[in-house]
């Protein structure tokens, strides 16, 4: 695999890179109403 690519390629990394940040938020929320809970 190829570290350097076309431009276009860093659009699919912008959205690989949106998914991780609403798993990552979406496992915040759910840690902090787990806190909540106890």
């Amino acid at each position: 695999m190829k570290i350097r690519r076309r431009i276009g390629d860093f659009y699919d990394f912008d959205q690989i890179i949106s998914i991780v940040a609403k798993i990552f938020i979406s496992t915040m929320t759910q840690s902090l109403y787990d806190a909540q809970i106890v």
